[in-house]
């Protein structure tokens, strides 16, 4: 199911930025890891219920924890259940691949006669919901990944030249779902690419490195730690595989508050300042 903040149940269902429940929340800490030049991962989901209604209907087997794990791409879909505060689930290569979805949820497994919980909102006073079995009764937002070997690109890779409105002689950055797209003006679009062909892979090239993906890679770095609280980038493509070339390259994750991101840039890149042909003269 899609994730809308603003989706509505028959019934009060706990879940984020809403008070059906009064004081109680139902969080899902996701982590992913995957064997590196695979689609092979590995999902750990923690659990945590702060409901004693609830819980006390997963004791006695009402009620069950689930992962909803989705993947267009291979067109997965299945669903994993636990009495369990834990789900660990292995995904062989090539099972997923692409963008991944993985939402958590709660839900009744039989018909609940008469349910009621203590933190239901007043307004459900004298009401009596009806719930049965598969009924969702707690969510948590869904994460997205990204699982495929992009992550081990080069990292100029997911910046993307695009025209753009933007004055002859600068650049500007737009952050898309699976890419960032480098806007230069039209003529500068076309000097860009001439000079990235005649220079091939000859030192030249780092005159290119230099003057456009690194103070480009400055600036989504930075923007990246800026937004990492509100989520505004972590589901999309370009944020995983930056994520994952700084804990390759032992540099702070995306979102750090002390990083240094003019050094992790530069590191990032191989160090490309070194690389100028004016330093190499011989």
């Amino acid at each position: 199911m899609k994730w809308e903040e603003t989706k509505s149940w028959p019934y009060p269902v706990l879940r984020p930025n809403n008070d059906d429940y009064q004081k109680a929340a139902f969080e899902v800490n996701l982590e992913l890891d995957r064997l590196p030049d695979t689609t092979a991962v590995e999902v750990d989901a923690d659990f945590a219920l702060g409901d004693a209604d609830l819980l006390g209907l997963v004791e006695s087997g009402d009620a069950e924890y689930l992962l909803l794990v989705r993947c267009s791409t291979t067109h997965f879909r299945e669903e994993f259940r636990s009495c369990e505060p834990h789900i660990r689930r292995r995904f062989e290569n090539g099972m997923l691949t692409g963008r991944v979805e993985i939402a958590p949820f709660l839900v009744a497994c039989s018909d609940l006669q008469g349910f009621r919980a203590e933190r239901w909102h007043p307004d459900y006073d004298g009401l009596s919901p009806r719930f049965d079995a598969g009924s969702v009764l707690a969510v948590d937002r869904p994460s997205t990944y990204w699982i495929d070997s992009a992550d081990e690109q080069p990292v100029t890779s997911m910046f993307r030249i695009a025209e753009g409105n933007v004055p002859s002689g600068q650049w500007r950055c737009r952050p898309l779902e699976e890419h960032v797209a480098l806007e230069l003006s039209g003529p500068d679009v076309e000097r860009l690419k001439e000079a990235r062909s005649r220079f091939g892979n000859t030192k030249d090239l780092w005159h290119i490195i230099n003057g456009v993906y690194l103070p480009a890679l400055i600036w989504l770095l930075c923007e990246a730690d800026r937004s990492s609280d509100d989520g505004d980038y972590q589901d999309m493509r370009w944020y995983s595989a930056l994520d994952s070339a700084l804990e390759r390259n032992e540099c702070k994750p995306l979102g750090a508050n002390d990083a240094d991101r003019v050094a992790d840039a530069q590191t990032l890149l191989d160090n490309p300042f070194v690389e100028m042909p004016v330093l190499n003269i011989e």
